[in-house]
């Protein structure tokens, strides 16, 4: 099971969550979030779980059945062409949970600025408890 999600733009994926939450998809606290901040021109993506939530079927994101996320992280990147360079950010990690206690847990935003001769790709994955 492919646990990385990759977009080539910000606003497909917007629409797919969207799109799939209208669907009926099983709606819960752990989520990819990304948009586009136009005042600071630039795209952005955070992942937020709460570690005493077992992950359902139908929640999306990648998360798998039957887990508890102890841990997330964000990538965003802007793959350059000749006119403009390349960026990433790296993994932006989360605190890593110790138990699995009611509460938020964000990662840090990663931003990427925006760039309309590169391809702005925003990147996120879990880690679960044993």
């Amino acid at each position: 099971m492919n646990k990385k999600a990759f977009c080539t733009a910000v606003l497909c994926t917007s629409m797919y969550i969207t799109i799939s939450a209208w669907a009926g998809e099983v709606i819960s606290q752990n989520k990819f979030i990304n948009g586009y901040e136009n005042s600071k021109k630039e795209y952005f993506a955070i992942c937020q779980f709460n570690p005493s939530h077992k992950v359902e079927k139908g929640e999306g994101f990648g998360l798998e059945k039957g887990k508890y996320v102890n841990r997330a992280y964000v990538i965003a990147r802007s793959e350059g062409s000749k006119l403009c360079n390349s960026f990433s950010t790296g993994r932006m990690w989360s605190k890593t949970a110790k138990n699995k206690e009611n509460k938020l847990i964000q990662t840090p935003e990663a931003r990427v600025a925006r760039c309309w001769t590169c391809k702005q790709r925003l990147n996120y994955d879990w880690r679960y408890f044993k």
